[in-house]
């Protein structure tokens, strides 16, 4: 009877073994998407500045969705320089925008080359009148909320000397700095101090097994999903007056503050529509004025993209309720390049382009095909 129980046991012993070598394989075969927890793993890093938290590191790239890469400044961006020949008026150069923002403008599901800030570089350098040309710089990091950003501009961004300060904000970017990337990545460093036996065994697996690593993650986001939830529920409701006077409050000394570190530079700032209409019902209008009348007061340029999102399908213009595919990014930086005109911020700085709205069109069977998860 012992005999035979030890049999049966090392039978199902064995083909346990099996079923996991065989899901490994599978696993390391198809490569299933971790999403932002890809991104975590390879691009995150905690950042010794105690108001950013966590950064992105420089000089790497890791395929998921897309490929996601990063330059020397740990910018998802192509290599740049921070110095550079000061644009004046019939002078030979180009404008220098530097972008802050979150995972929109990081670029979350997109190729880089499709990104709005590399869009709007793209589409005035191909399309300039003039000599004077432009480069837009992206400093936009996956998690990053409002007050993570205008730390990024006063301890990074302010360094590349820019002309143009552009912030591409969404609707949570006024939550609390909480995320998966810092979650995770601040939780991992600090279990590595006191790591047991069955922790260091835990971590091996993940480092060594493609499987261990995707069920381990997925269950580490559905976690920080909650908690993501939680920390911004304060902001869910009808714009009651309630709700206006709390965001108010965190609006304005941070759009002063924008301007202070500004120096008189021109700012815009840009805010996304999120990407859950209902029967042509948008509960979020209250937040959008909120941000423009806090913008404008503290002396900044404003751009909603409500309109220009939002009579459109949603399938073709986002991957999910936050961010847009790759075709909503063209949509937003053909937005933006005729705001600059708009506004006379082009016309200030030396900027001359004529842009066709067809470019619309003509991009949009390309881009569309792209679905979120």
């Amino acid at each position: 009877m012992s005999r035979r129980f030890a049999t049966n046991l090392l039978v199902l012993f064995g083909a346990l073994i099996v079923c996991i070598a065989l899901a490994e394989g599978m696993v390391r075969v198809l490569h299933p998407q971790l999403g932002t927890i890809s991104l975590n793993r390879e691009l995150v890093q905690l950042s010794e500045n105690e108001k950013l938290l966590y950064e992105l590191r420089p000089n790497r790239s890791i395929r998921s969705e897309v490929t996601y890469a990063t330059n020397e400044h740990g910018m998802r961006d192509r290599s740049r320089t921070r110095s550079r020949s000061r644009t004046r008026e019939g002078a030979q150069g180009k404008v220098r925008i530097v972008t802050l923002g979150d995972s929109i403008t990081f670029g979350y599901w997109v190729d880089q080359a499709d990104v709005y800030t590399a869009k709007l570089e793209s589409l005035v350098e191909a399309n300039k009148l003039g000599e004077v040309g432009l480069e837009v710089l992206n400093f936009g990091v996956s998690g990053y909320n409002l007050d993570q950003e205008i730390e990024t501009l006063r301890s990074k961004a302010m360094r590349f000397d820019p002309d143009i300060i552009l912030f591409g904000l969404c609707l949570n970017d006024i939550d609390s700095p909480f995320s998966y990337e810092y979650g995770l990545t601040a939780g991992a460093t600090e279990r590595q101090g006191q790591a047991g036996p069955s922790e260091k065994l835990q971590t091996w697996l993940r480092s060594n097994s493609r499987l261990a690593a995707w069920i381990h993650y997925r269950r580490v986001e559905y976690d920080a999903r909650k908690q993501w939830a939680e920390a911004r529920e304060w902001q869910i409701g009808n714009g009651s007056d309630n709700l206006r006077l709390q965001l108010r409050q965190v609006l304005v000394p941070r759009m002063q503050e924008i301007a202070q570190i500004a120096a008189g530079r021109d700012v815009v700032v840009m805010l996304f529509p999120s990407f859950d209409v209902v029967d042509g019902n948008y509960k979020n209008d209250w937040f959008h004025e909120e941000v423009g009348g806090t913008a404008r007061s503290a002396g900044l340029h404003y751009l909603d993209l409500r309109d220009d999102f939002h009579h459109l399908p949603p399938e073709e213009t986002s991957v999910d309720v936050v961010h847009p595919s790759p075709w909503g990014h063209l949509i937003a930086a053909h937005r933006l390049a005729l705001f600059l005109q708009e506004t006379g911020l082009a016309s200030k700085h030396g900027l001359r382009y004529q842009i066709d709205d067809d470019v619309l069109t003509v991009e949009r069977a390309r881009l569309v095909n792209v679905t979120g998860y």
